[in-house]
């Protein structure tokens, strides 16, 4: 069973790396010593489940390979919410007061 501990490190940390990025509310120069401490951080929790015997070291190869699937995915749906002008693209749902998002067609 794969790693979901190493798996949502990857893609929480991954992610918010990505963001503060993106945001520029770190400099791009820092964009290296950033993924570095996320990737430090996700083997070593990787390191720690193996140590104490929750998991085998395919079980931690399977999580990182889920993270980096998610991962990406995330990114790519943040990427699609914007065009050029970074304007939003109209989402096929609306908000109704009082009830859950509604999908139109």
């Amino acid at each position: 069973m794969p790693s979901s501990h190493t798996m949502n490190s990857l893609v929480l940390n991954g992610y918010a790396a990505y963001f503060l990025l993106k945001r520029d509310y770190v400099p791009a120069e820092a964009a290296p010593y950033l993924y570095a401490a996320v990737c430090a951080w996700t083997l070593w929790i990787g390191l720690v489940r193996i140590y104490m015997g929750l998991h085998t070291p395919i079980d931690i190869a399977g999580g990182l390979a889920a993270g980096v699937v998610t991962l990406g995915a995330y990114i790519s749906l943040d990427g699609a919410r914007f065009v050029a002008g970074r304007q939003q693209i109209a989402w096929p749902c609306k908000r109704v007061p009082g009830a859950a998002l509604t999908v139109t067609t």
